[in-house]
């Protein structure tokens, strides 16, 4: 019989982790906040690395449109929940993987009690107003966060590591508004894993205790090209600098399917 740890091999003999590193990676608990193409492969990245425990949030369910891109579905998951697909399929690639399924919206009325529970938040959203429900809840409990969207040919990636880095109010200073969706104007698939692949490093790398700047990583795959612009911290942020969660607040509890922009 293989050792235990034989799956995980590849990874063990990495450079870049030591033992301790690998503990780390084993004792993990990470929340990824929506699972739709971003947030299917970073889930998938996540528990094939072995982390202790996944937890899954989406309120959807899964439409025939959605297989392009969001690989932990298939056709025989067709009109279930998204969460619980999800879990299925996860189950199946890591069984030592504790997995939670939780098919809700994330919004102000559960974000703090979900993001306490973790250690690391990835986003898989697709909309401004979950980005600054995450951010106010990571910054006001403490938990580092990866922010990550995708859209067209386009993808943006940033770390945001309370008190060490700028947070996403830092960089976004106005109100939420519409943007472009994927049924609108689409989006290639391999900007979907290209994404999903750069926030899932930076996680890994957040877990382990590695040096992260909060830079902003934008990801045009078509051109090829990838920029990154450094973001400091503003004393008047909102969040991160007058602690003012304005996206923690009733007005954006119990959102349901009246999502915001």
């Amino acid at each position: 019989m293989m050792p235990e740890d034989y799956k995980y091999a590849r990874q063990m003999v990495l450079r870049q982790f030591d033992r301790d590193d690998i503990s780390r990676i084993r004792n993990a608990r990470v929340m990824i906040v929506g699972l739709g193409g971003v947030g299917s492969l970073i889930a998938d990245l996540f528990v094939r690395s072995g982390v202790k425990k996944i937890v899954i949030v989406d309120r959807d369910y899964v439409a025939s449109s959605n297989l392009y891109r969001q690989t932990l579905y298939s056709e025989d998951d067709i009109g279930d929940s998204k969460a619980e697909a999800a879990r299925r399929r996860l189950q199946k690639i890591n069984s030592e993987v504790e997995i939670q399924a939780i098919n809700e919206t994330f919004d102000a009325s559960n974000a703090e009690d979900l993001v306490s529970s973790v250690d690391l938040v990835m986003d898989g959203t697709d909309n401004l107003t979950s980005r600054l429900i995450i951010n106010d809840a990571c910054v006001k409990v403490g938990r580092p966060w990866v922010m990550a969207s995708a859209i067209e040919t386009y993808g943006q990636v940033k770390a945001i590591i309370p008190e060490k880095t700028s947070c996403y109010r830092c960089y976004f200073t106005n109100e939420p508004f519409p943007q472009p969706t994927c049924a609108e104007v689409g989006v290639l698939s391999s900007l979907v894993t290209a994404i999903s692949s750069i926030a899932f490093t930076i996680g890994m790398k957040i877990l382990t205790g590695k040096e992260i700047d909060g830079s902003i990583y934008n990801l045009d795959i078509w051109n090829m090209d990838l920029d990154r612009i450094l973001v400091d911290r503003r004393k008047d942020c909102p969040a991160c600098g007058l602690h003012n969660y304005e996206y923690l607040t009733d007005r954006y509890k119990n959102i349901g399917l009246e999502f915001m922009p």
